[in-house]
């Protein structure tokens, strides 16, 4: 979409990929963009993203999950300052799902893979990410320990340092279901978190609000 002329024509954008679903897109200052979708690979559901420069249009498709054999889902992206952008999603590693993270620079492209989740616990699922403009990023998503509760959990990543460590945010555990929880940074690189939790013995559900400040998540509101 331009102003001056408004909506152009749809272009195709997953290649030959089969089965693409669930896109979600970041775009920056600059006017490029990234597009991140699942597609399937006739064995599993692999994450692929897909690049637009602003001036010369869309790049083909590249696979940026861990690799082949292992089942993934939910994408997200989120562009920070100068172009860089990250991408997380949840990929099998044979045993449950964790969560991955990706960064993408100009140039080079895609590349530094992590596991971002807690290691310890069993299916972690639904991240979502905000990078703020120094390209610093915090990336949110569900932790479910089978038979037991979900929990609500973020982990920190720090430009030129890498991922900070896994932590839970949520209200006190044993607490129930929870609905995917949401990321946003401010223009000073703070940032809230928001999430729909279960009290099961309120028997209701309830909003909360976590507001991450100078590298320190307070309590929930």
């Amino acid at each position: 979409y331009e102003p001056a002329s408004g909506w152009g024509q749809p272009v195709r954008i997953n290649g030959g990929a089969r089965l693409p679903m669930f896109p979600r897109l970041a775009v920056d200052g600059d006017g490029n963009a990234i597009v991140v979708f699942i597609r399937h690979d006739d064995e599993n559901f692999r994450v692929s993203a897909a690049r637009y420069s602003a001036g010369a249009g869309w790049a083909g498709p590249v696979s940026i999950d861990a690799g082949p054999g292992a089942a993934a889902a939910y994408p997200d992206v989120a562009f920070g300052g100068n172009g860089m952008a990250i991408a997380a999603f949840t990929q099998s590693d044979g045993e449950r799902m964790r969560i991955g993270a990706v960064n993408h620079t100009p140039g080079p492209g895609w590349a530094g893979r992590s596991m971002v989740d807690l290691e310890v616990r069993d299916n972690a699922r639904f991240p979502d990410i905000a990078v703020d403009a120094e390209g610093n990023a915090i990336v949110v998503f569900v932790d479910y320990v089978w038979g037991e509760f979900y929990r609500v959990c973020t982990n920190r990543y720090e430009n030129g340092a890498g991922w900070r460590g896994a932590r839970a945010i949520d209200t006190i555990s044993g607490f129930g279901k929870t609905i995917p929880p949401r990321i946003a940074f401010d223009g000073a690189g703070n940032a809230v978190a928001v999430f729909t939790q279960k009290d099961w013995e309120a028997n209701r559900r309830r909003v909360y609000a976590s507001r991450y400040v100078a590298r320190v998540w307070p309590l929930i509101l």
